[in-house]
């Protein structure tokens, strides 16, 4: 895949997903991916980082943003966009026994299109559909805020059955 980033900055970054995002119908551009694919590569997402980390200011500003999840990862927020809805995240699972993982997890959809890019480890993703099988919390989400902010309505319990599964490899790790 050919190189997008001269040197692999924030802003650049920010900047060209800025002018790549939505198709202006909800979904996301093929250029949208091709930003997600190159920041997958090491040498893109270690120059990325090392850029974070040595910019106190550009740190701290992501900091505010981020948060540990629910579900129990850490959301890092690294950009948002201005003229587009849509922003730049690293999740970051850390290995758990199976003794600390919280009982179930939340399961939930998204409403909205994304692009994933794996740099370690594996995502297995599994989706359901209300029929008979295990017993559920069935929850109403909708956005408080269109920037960030949501609220849970409980609907009661449903039975979810599993409809779909497929596990999906990542790179092996990032070199030292």
């Amino acid at each position: 895949m050919a190189q997008l980033f001269a040197k692999t900055l924030l802003p650049e970054v920010r900047d060209h997903l800025e002018m790549t995002g939505h198709l202006g119908d909800g979904t996301l551009s093929e250029r949208t991916g091709a930003v997600v694919r190159s920041l997958a590569r090491h040498d893109e997402m270690r120059s990325l980082i090392d850029h974070i980390v040595s910019d106190d200011d550009q740190l701290a500003e992501i900091a505010a943003r981020s948060y540990y999840h629910a579900n129990s990862f850490l959301k890092l927020v690294l950009a948002v966009g201005s003229e587009n809805a849509w922003k730049l995240r690293l999740h970051v699972w850390h290995p758990q026994s199976e003794a600390d993982r919280p009982p179930r997890e939340d399961i939930h959809s998204h409403r909205w299109d994304f692009t994933t890019a794996l740099l370690l480890g594996e995502y297995n993703a599994r989706e359901y559909m209300i029929a008979p099988g295990d017993e559920y919390h069935h929850y109403k989400y909708t956005p408080v805020r269109a920037d960030q902010f949501f609220s849970l309505e409980s609907m009661g319990t449903d039975q979810l059955a599993q409809v779909f599964e497929s596990n999906l490899p990542g790179r092996h790790g990032l070199p030292p």
